[in-house]
This record gives structure tokens, sequence and C-alpha cells, in this order.
């Protein structure tokens, strides 16, 4: 059983990494500095994750099921699937909003740099999140026919129209980010039905 020593250098570099690789990104980001950020040794770091890359595999891991824990019951169809995506948008802005630094390693899983660790690491994650999507549009398809062998693209389509909208609601400090979802959601609709 680890001692709350232990315990506590664990969440300090896990906190530490998500930070600085959310805004350097992983290639930019030196084990030195993470270890001088969260006040602990090499040996720590190397006993709680074995390298840099399970390091990495850690974080991510951890955003992505913050963001999966944010779409929460939304990725289940409830039968009106205008309501569902308009929640589910709303989800996604709020997570962006809220959580910011995991939401930028969403981003990294989702859309890595060809060849890059970041994208070899966390293609699992990154599936994780697509198949739950994917799944949500499967759920839909059986009142939706239009939706039906579409389902994974369907689910593309929504990421991206969903990060297009956090971009949004990011630049304009004015409105309603919720009112933004609902044209997001709107927009994103009229192309499936």
């Amino acid at each position: 059983m680890a001692n709350n020593d232990d315990t506590s250098a664990k969440t300090r570099i896990l906190t530490v990494s998500r930070q600085v690789f959310a805004q350097k990104g992983y290639e930019a980001v030196g084990i030195q500095e993470i270890c001088a950020l969260a006040t602990v040794t090499k040996p720590t770091l190397y006993y709680h994750f074995g390298n840099k890359a399970g390091l990495l595999s850690a974080v991510c891991a951890d955003a992505r099921s913050a963001f999966l824990r944010a779409l929460g019951d939304q990725l289940h169809y409830s039968g009106d699937l205008v309501r569902d995506v308009r929640t589910l948008f709303r989800c996604v802005s709020a997570f962006a909003r809220e959580d910011g630094d995991r939401f930028q390693l969403v981003l990294q899983m989702l859309f890595p740099p060809a060849g890059s660790t970041v994208g070899a690491k966390t293609r699992a994650d990154a599936a994780a999140i697509a198949t739950a999507l994917e799944q949500f549009f499967q759920e839909a398809a059986g009142g939706h026919g239009n939706i039906r062998g579409k389902e994974a693209e369907i689910a593309e389509i929504f990421l991206g129209h969903a990060i297009a909208l956090t971009r949004i609601n990011a630049v304009q400090l004015h409105g309603d980010p919720s009112e933004r979802a609902i044209r997001a959601a709107q927009t994103f609709l009229y192309g499936i039905f």
C-alpha cells in the first residue's frame, strides 16, 4: 500500500504533467522540468510511471475518463435526437470551459501530429471517445434510419462541430454559450436530417 507521500507525489506529477503537456505539448516538455515543477526526483517519477511515455499514458487516460464522465448519461439516446445533440454540445462546451487542460489533452489525442508519440500512445483513448459517440448515434439510428450505416462518420463530424463550438466560445466573450450550442446543434442536425 502506498503511503501518503507516494500518493501526494504521484498526484503532483499528474497535475503538473497535465498542465504542461496541455500548454506546451508532450514533445516540448522534459522529465527534468516536470520533476522540478512537481518537486519530486526523477526516481520518484520513474517509480510511479516508468518513463515519460508511461506518464503520458496516465495523463491522457485521465483526460479521456474526465471527458467521457462530462458527457455522462448524454451518451445514451433518449428518443429525442435534437435535445440529446444540443445537450451533448453543451456538455463538450462546458468541459472545455471548466477543465481546459484536460480538454486540450483530448484534442491532442484526437488530432495528434502524424508519427508522434502522442498519437501512438493515446490511440486507444481516442478510439474510446470515438466509440462512445458512435454508439450514441447507433442507438439513435433505430429512430432515424437516415443515419444508419453512417454512425462513425456522424460521430466524427459531431466532434468537429463540437470542437469548433468550443473555439468560438473561447473568443466570444459576449452572448450566451448555451445559445451558441443550440445553433451548433441545429447546423449539425441539418446535415443528418
